[in-house]
């Protein structure tokens, strides 16, 4: 009995760290199940995140190209002459000034473009007795024969020229003629920011016709909503990193809707990308005091 007892328990006591041993496997893999799954689910979450950046990315680059098929027919080349000296010949001769200008078009259906004063400062194209400016509309086509036209400073009721001292407020108005033909939807709207204020870190893009490359489209932020440029005017000014060069001037900031929230105007010689934009609040108190009224959302 004693003997059949002892095998009895060896039996029982064998079963029982058999069981043991059963029990630490399925715990154990129990584990192991839970742990991979777990972070399954943190892959599965960050993979989710990457696509959603790529897709995101994608969608700002696709924002970009309708936005800037939408503004680009609104956007101009505005032309002039300077006269400089030229030491090697010892005669004045004359040079090209070239900047940017964006299509208004107001409430009551007048037609006109805003750039910026100090790219037309001396250099009237003068012609059989007149002063104007030469405006080349490419309407954001490679073309080599643009829509071309002249135009005067926009004189006002009082007789007195729509323009603003490059010191003051750098913003001039130019009449097109009647007869010129537009491109189809051309004229900018303008944003409200008292009921939309700018954001630091917005998306923007600069359209303009640096070193004369006309058409130029260039993608950026604003780095601030509201600078002062004391040594170029007294406007408050949006700062982007957007590319502003020469030719530039005068060319529309808009944001990613497609509404202009400025005009360039400068960049600061050897920076990089530290621009600064004549902020739309400002430009509509100056075309409020010339009574010229644009539409705004």
């Amino acid at each position: 009995m004693r003997v059949q007892e002892a095998s009895y328990k060896a039996s029982n006591a064998f079963k029982l760290v058999l069981l043991g041993f059963l029990g630490t496997g399925v715990a154990g893999n129990s584990y192991w199940t839970y742990k991979n799954a777990k972070e399954q689910i943190v892959l599965n979450s960050r993979l989710n995140e990457l696509t959603s950046e790529i897709n995101q990315r994608t969608f700002d680059y696709i924002t970009i190209s309708k936005i800037a098929e939408k503004v680009l027919p609104s956007t101009v080349s505005v032309e002039g002459e300077l006269e400089q000296f030229d030491f090697f010949t010892g005669k004045m001769q004359k040079i090209p000034a070239v900047g940017a200008g964006v299509i208004l078009i107001t409430e009551n259906r007048e037609r006109f473009i805003l750039t910026c004063t100090h790219i037309l400062e001396n250099a009237e194209i003068k012609k059989d007795g007149k002063s104007f400016y030469r405006i080349k509309l490419y309407n954001g086509s490679d073309n080599k024969t643009p829509n071309s036209f002249n135009v005067e400073i926009f004189k006002l009721k009082n007789g007195k020229l729509a323009s603003s001292s490059k010191y003051e407020h750098d913003l001039t108005l130019l009449k097109i003629p009647d007869d010129v033909t537009l491109p189809k939807n051309a004229g900018v709207l303008f944003r409200d920011i008292t009921k939309e204020p700018l954001k630091a870190g917005e998306g923007v893009i600069a359209v303009g016709n640096p070193y004369e490359q006309r058409d130029s489209v260039s993608f950026g932020i604003i780095s601030h909503t509201d600078r002062k440029a004391l040594w170029a005017n007294k406007n408050n000014h949006i700062q982007t990193d957007a590319s502003i060069n020469l030719g530039n001037s005068g060319g529309g900031l808009f944001d990613m809707h497609g509404r202009l929230i400025a005009i360039n105007a400068l960049a600061y010689g050897r920076s990089n990308g530290v621009a600064m934009s004549v902020r739309i609040d400002e430009i509509q108190k100056v075309l409020n005091e010339w009574d010229i009224k644009i539409k705004s959302r």
